[in-house]
C-alpha cells in the first residue's frame, strides 16, 4: 500500500511511537482479503477555479421542480410551496452553526426554538410529548418500534402492508439483530385488512403500525386499528403525513400511542433526497422511552424562563451499551424550518393548504378515471395522493417516459398492482398543468 506523506521524517516518527514498521500496520485489523491491492484510479487534483466550473456543469444537468417541471410524484416526498421568509431566517449564522446545545447558558435561543417546535408537533399530532427530531420519517418509525418493545416488554410488531415500502425496509434494517418479530398485515382494497389483524395479534405483540394516509394514498380506519391493538394490550403506532392533519383527525384523537411522521412537507425542500426531518411524538407516560433530544422549559435561580435538554442522561446519546437508542444527531436546523412554517401557516393555513391539495387531487382523479381513460386502483377516500391503473405496465411506462420528455413527472410506478401508478397533487401544480397532463395521457394511449 503506497502512501504519500507530508513529511517522511514525521511519518517515521509517528510509526516509531506506535511501534509499527510501516503504514500497513495501521490497517492490520482489516483482513488482507478485503484490502485493495491496486492503485485507486482517481483523476488529478483540481484547482478551486476548475472545481467550481466542474460542479457548475454538473448542477446544470439537474431539473429543479417546479421551475422547469410539473411534479406529480410523491410517495413520501412532496413538492410544496415554501415561504421565502423561512430561508431568510434559517440562514442566520447562529442557526447554521448551532451544535447540540449541551451548554444551556449559551444556547437559550436555539433551545427555545426547539422547545417551541416540540410544542407545535404535540399540538399537530394530538400527543403530549415530542422529541427534537430524527433523520427522517423512516428512522423515526423504526425508532418507534424499538420504543414500543421497550415500553411493553414484548417483541412482536405487526406492520401493515400499506406502510411505505422504504419505511418497511428501514425497519427491517434496524432489526438485523433479530430482536423484534416483524409480521406483515395484508391489505385489501388499498387499506389495512383490520379483520385479519385480530387473528395476527397475540400475547407477544408490542405494537401495530398503520400509515395514514397510507402508501396508496388511502385513508385508514385508525380508530378501529387502535381499538383492536388496545384490546390486545398492544400499542398503536401511526405513521403520518403531518400536512394532512390540517384536515384529518390527529393520531392522538384516533387513539394512537406513538406518532412517527416525515416532516419534509413542513417547509423543507425536496433537496435531491434530503436532509429531511423525522418527527416522533407520544403520550406523556412514555416520555422516558422517547429517543433523541428533548428540551424542557423551567426557571433559573432568578425566576427567569430557561430552556434545557432534559429527562435523559447523556449516555442516551453517546454510550451504545447503556442507551435505549443511539439516535443523537442534532436536526435542529430542519426542525427550525418546520417550526417557522407551522407558525406562519397556523391552523387556518394548514386547513387551507390541505383543502387545496385534496380538491385538486380529487378533480384530477375524476378526470383521469373518466370512461375510456384509466381505471381507479382503489375506491376508498384519499387526501392528495391516489392510485390509477393503466391497460398494462408497458403502457404506463411508455406514457410516463413520453411525459417526462415534456417536463411532466407523472407519478411513481407500483409493483402492486403491476400496472399501477401512484399520483400526488400539491398546491404547486396549476389546474392548467393538470388539464394538459390529462389531455396528453389520453392522446398517448389512444392516439
Amino acid at each position: 500500500m503506497d502512501y504519500i506523506p507530508h513529511s517522511e521524517k514525521q511519518t517515521r516518527e509517528m510509526l516509531g511511537r506506535l511501534g509499527l514498521s510501516s503504514i500497513d500496520g495501521l490497517f492490520s485489523d482489516i483482513p488482507a482479503a478485503l484490502r485493495l491491492k491496486k492503485e485507486v484510479n482517481l483523476p488529478r487534483g483540481l484547482t478551486e477555479q476548475e472545481l467550481v466550473v466542474k460542479f457548475q456543469s454538473l448542477t446544470g444537468l439537474n431539473a429543479v421542480s417546479p421551475s422547469r417541471q410539473v411534479c406529480l410524484m410523491g410517495a413520501g416526498a412532496y413538492n410544496h410551496f415554501i415561504p421565502s421568509v423561512i430561508d431568510s431566517l434559517v440562514s442566520r449564522g447562529e442557526f447554521l452553526t448551532a451544535y447540540t446545545p449541551y451548554q444551556p447558558e449559551i444556547s437559550q435561543g436555539l433551545l427555545q426554538s426547539i422547545w417551541e417546535f416540540q410544542e407545535m408537533i404535540c399540538r399537530l399530532t394530538g400527543m403530549e410529548a415530542s422529541n427534537a427530531s430524527h433523520y427522517d420519517g423512516a428512522t423515526a418509525l423504526a425508532e418507534a418500534l424499538v420504543m414500543a418493545a421497550n415500553i411493553t416488554g414484548r417483541t412482536g410488531i405487526v406492520l401493515s402492508g400499506t406502510v411505505n415500502p422504504q419505511y418497511a425496509e428501514v425497519c427491517a434494517t434496524y432489526n438485523m439483530s433479530g430482536r423484534l418479530d416483524l409480521k406483515s398485515l395484508k391489505h385489501g382494497g388499498g387499506r389495512s385488512d383490520l379483520k385479519a389483524l385480530k387473528s395476527i395479534l397475540d400475547a407477544n405483540t408490542a405494537a401495530v403500525v398503520v400509515q395514514n394516509p397510507n402508501w396508496f394514498g388511502q385513508i385508514e380506519d385508525m380508530a378501529e386499528a387502535a381499538r383492536l391493538a388496545h384490546e390486545n394490550g398492544s400499542l398503536l403506532i401511526s405513521a403520518t403525513n403531518p400536512l394532512s392533519l390540517g384536515l384529518l383527525k390527529s393520531p392522538g384523537e384516533c387513539g394512537a400511542d406513538i406518532a412517527a411522521c416525515e416532516g419534509q412537507t413542513l417547509g423543507i425542500p425536496l433537496g435531491f433526497g434530503g436532509p429531511y426531518l423525522g418527527l416522533l411524538a407520544t403520550k406523556k407516560k412514555y416520555i422516558r422511552n422517547l429517543p433523541g433530544r428533548i428540551v424542557g422549559r423551567t426557571v433559573d435561580i432568578e425566576g427567569r424562563t430557561a430552556y434545557v435538554l432534559t429527562l435523559q442522561a447523556r449516555e442516551q446519546h453517546i454510550r451504545r451499551e447503556k442507551a435505549s437508542s443511539n439516535i443523537c444527531s442534532n436536526q435542529a436546523l430542519a426542525a427550525l424550518r418546520a417550526g417557522i412554517y407551522l407558525s406562519l401557516m397556523g391552523d387556518t393555513g394548514l386547513r387551507t393548504i390541505g383543502s387545496v391539495c385534496r380538491d385538486k387531487a380529487f378533480r384530477f382523479f375524476k378526470s383521469l378515471t373518466r370512461p375510456g381513460l384509466l381505471r381507479p386502483a382503489f375506491d376508498g377516500p384519499f387526501f392528495n395522493e391516489f392510485c390509477v391503473r393503466f391497460p398494462s405496465a408497458a403502457d404506463r411506462d411508455r406514457v410516463r417516459s413520453k411525459l417526462a420528455e415534456e417536463d411532466i413527472l407523472f407519478g411513481v410506478p407500483l409493483g402492486d398492482p403491476a400496472d399501477g401508478l401512484l399520483v400526488a397533487v400539491t398546491e404547486t401544480v396549476s389546474e392548467e398543468d393538470l388539464d394538459r397532463t390529462c389531455r396528453r395521457v389520453k392522446e398517448l394511449l389512444h392516439g
